[in-house]
């Protein structure tokens, strides 16, 4: 282990409560350089319930998970989620999860999503009867750059404040139709070549039409008495919604076919470190490789 950085090592079971053991790097080593790492996992607590739909009836196949708090010294990074879906009747069980306060989130098709929070502190962790209110749908078509529908083609929508993600495909008339999304709220929508909206829901049927891709061409040259390196460079492309990368080598020429927009390349050349490029594709694309 680097002496310099701080590790951790979770575990994890589906039947008990995970572990954690901070510090790694100070546990001491044997002959052999090795540290020994021993965890002991305890049932933790079991948590019931059941999930209805809008209606009042149970709601199979409902998605739940229950995030635990964490403590005030876990790293930001570690952060434990038991997964589960209801059953033909509605019901659910979470095993193993650590006696501590939990965040429950149930998302179900056209409904809307539903947070809980729940003590699982006591030993008497009481049944949860969850109710899901209605959701909305959003319904829209995707056309191209000449207007013709886009068949096939996935199509995304995240609220990022209850971390909701829905997707779907578009049929063969370029229409999509996203379910159980929040009643009201911003969401994100997104797709192919860097299609990306922002929606206020609830929101009348969309429209979302694509850009015409442009062909971004990429060289990578060794000047005056840089050597040219033996493996090809990996250049990243991030901007105008889209990203891409692409292994170049030395004094040849790749590319890629993105959205026109503002770009930042960085480029990662073995043994030469890494450049960075920004650059402006318009829309008739540019006449010679970005270098």
């Amino acid at each position: 282990l680097d002496p310099g950085a701080h590790f951790v090592m979770t575990a994890e079971h589906d039947d008990y409560a995970p572990g954690l053991v901070h510090c790694l790097e100070t546990l001491p080593a044997d002959e052999r350089g090795e540290v020994e790492v021993s965890f002991v996992l305890d049932a933790g607590a079991t948590l019931t319930g059941m999930v209805r739909g809008p209606d009042g009836a149970p709601t199979p196949e409902a998605a739940v998970n229950a995030t635990a708090r964490p403590d005030p010294d876990h790293p930001l990074c570690i952060h434990f989620t038991k997964y589960t879906t209801t059953d033909a009747q509605g019901c659910f069980r979470l095993r193993g999860l650590r006696r501590r306060h939990h965040a429950v989130h149930v998302e179900s098709s056209g409904a809307a999503p539903c947070v809980h929070e729940i003590d699982l502190t006591r030993e008497d962790a009481p049944v949860l009867e969850l109710h899901l209110e209605a959701g909305v749908d959003l319904e829209g078509v995707v056309l191209d750059a000449q207007a013709r529908a886009v068949a096939g083609e996935w199509i995304y929508a995240i609220a990022r404040e209850t971390a909701i993600h829905r997707r779907t495909q578009t049929d063969g008339n370029g229409r999509f139709r996203l379910l159980g999304l929040p009643v009201c709220g911003r969401i994100e929508i997104g797709g192919p070549l860097g299609l990306r909206v922002h929606v206020e829901l609830p929101s009348p049927p969309l429209t979302l039409r694509l850009t015409q891709p442009v062909e971004l061409r990429v060289q990578v040259v060794a000047e005056g008495a840089i050597s040219a390196p033996a493996e090809p460079a990996v250049v990243v492309l991030m901007g105008a919604g889209s990203s891409r990368m692409l292994r170049v080598p030395c004094d040849s020429t790749a590319s890629a076919c993105v959205p026109a927009g503002s770009y930042e390349l960085r480029a990662d050349v073995p043994d030469h470190g890494t450049v960075v490029v920004e650059v402006v594709v318009p829309d008739e694309g540019l006449p010679a490789p970005v270098e």
